[in-house]
């Protein structure tokens, strides 16, 4: 699935290429998407939803139970679903200030100015702020990681029903923009997309 304006640079050109239906992305390529843009890239294992505004590099692609397939994200937001029963069983997210590893999982990552914010919807990540411990969030729990503070895995789950946060989501956003991109995930259309 493509819409809106998304476009990629692979590891051998310096030119930005539109991505088309079943455009094949290795090792190396960079993956941008524009605004009210939308991409989804899938394998046997992965499926990745990449939202408006994004911009993103494939810095592995893993073949095997050891090797991870690694997203390094420069800024966005994408959602993931790593298939359980799958032969490469890792993968990873890392941003400027952490790296999320993820194992069988539904899962998002946001990555903005101000860090990084993960949550999980089904299974458990391993998240690892830039000069911290690692930090295990679970289902239904999401995390923060600023460039100073890494907040404690926290609740998600009973803040949002498909796209209506409760009053506890809602101060959540004023005060922190990035929770915006969570109302990408949580509602009718994206589920209809991505299931």
């Amino acid at each position: 699935m493509v819409r809106g304006k998304v476009e990629f640079r692979s590891k051998s050109s310096g030119d930005w290429t539109a991505v088309q239906i079943g455009t094949l992305l290795n090792e190396g390529d960079r993956i941008k998407t524009g605004k009210k843009s939308l991409v989804r890239i899938k394998n046997s294992s992965l499926n990745l939803m990449i939202t408006a505004k994004s911009y993103m590099k494939i810095s592995n692609i893993g073949t095997d139970d050891i090797d991870s397939t690694v997203v390094t994200m420069a800024k966005g937001f994408l959602w993931g679903h790593l298939q359980k029963k799958s032969k490469n069983k890792n993968f990873k997210v890392i941003t400027k200030n952490a790296a999320m590893g993820v194992r069988g999982t539904k899962f998002s990552v946001s990555y903005g100015p101000t860090g990084t914010l993960g949550c999980v919807c089904d299974g458990s990540v391993r998240v690892f702020p830039k000069g911290g411990e690692k930090i295990i969030v679970k289902r239904g729990e999401g995390i923060v990681v600023n460039q100073d503070l890494t907040t404690h895995p926290k609740q998600y789950a009973k803040t949002m029903k498909w796209g209506k946060p409760n009053a506890v989501f809602g101060k959540w956003l004023k005060k922190d923009a990035r929770y915006q991109s969570c109302t990408e995930c949580h509602n009718a259309k994206f589920k209809m997309r991505h299931d």
